[in-house]
């Protein structure tokens, strides 16, 4: 049972504005609202934990093929300097500079402000989930033909189908990272996306996530249907 002292606690710091949509879907039981607030924090988790998987390792794989892709063309410095100015860098105002590359930039600019030596490695762990995204959007289609055998089981191998289920889980993972609601969304659905995804790069990776996985057991133990 709820102590009232820590609704209390939870409608102050929490923020009642943030409690109301749990409060409406446990028709107004302050401890299944809660219940279903620490479920929300808990599944959140869960998921996030799937999400660290698969973006870690989809970036791993375009850092790979475009290093590839850069020895292939003959150049010497690392893809993430974009030093032939593809990705949009511009030189004379790098703050100037389009997307991709101002994403590029700002990890740069952020990595000088830590006062750390500034090293590919260090800029890609800075990158967000949504510049990866940019890396196969329509405006980077060129980069294609050396992204997709780090994809090697996309049914297709052409790049819309990966697009298409990356794009929802970029908001999942803002609505993650915001701490906001997704108790209303379709958990499976998601859990499937990001496997999904996983697969295309290796099944093997989609089943060790999957192995990893939390969501059953605390889909199971949902306070509210």
């Amino acid at each position: 049972m709820v102590n009232m002292n820590e609704w209390d606690i939870a409608v102050r710091y929490l923020a009642g504005a943030r409690l109301r949509p749990y409060l409406e879907a446990c028709s107004g039981n302050d401890e299944l609202a809660l219940r279903l607030y620490e479920w929300n924090t808990e599944i959140s988790s869960a998921l996030w934990e799937s999400l660290s998987y698969l973006e870690v390792s989809v970036r791993n794989t375009i850092d790979l093929q475009m290093q590839y892709r850069q020895q292939r063309l003959g150049r010497e410095s690392h893809w993430i300097f974009d030093t032939d100015g593809e990705l949009g860098r511009n030189r004379e105002n790098p703050a100037e500079s389009k997307q991709p590359y101002r994403a590029i930039h700002e990890a740069t600019r952020r990595i000088h402000n830590q006062h750390k030596e500034v090293t590919p490695n260090r800029i890609i762990s800075e990158l967000s989930f949504g510049f990866w995204h940019q890396m196969m959007s329509k405006q980077q289609r060129f980069l294609w033909p050396d992204l997709a055998s780090g994809f090697r089981n996309l049914p297709s191998r052409a790049p819309d189908e990966l697009v298409t289920k990356f794009e929802p889980l970029r908001d999942l993972r803002n609505r993650i990272g915001h701490h906001h609601k997704i108790f209303h969304l379709d958990v499976y659905e998601k859990f499937d996306l990001i496997t999904s995804v996983a697969s295309f790069v290796e099944p093997a990776l989609a089943d060790m996530i999957r192995s990893r996985s939390r969501l059953e057991d605390l889909l199971s133990h949902r306070p509210v249907t």
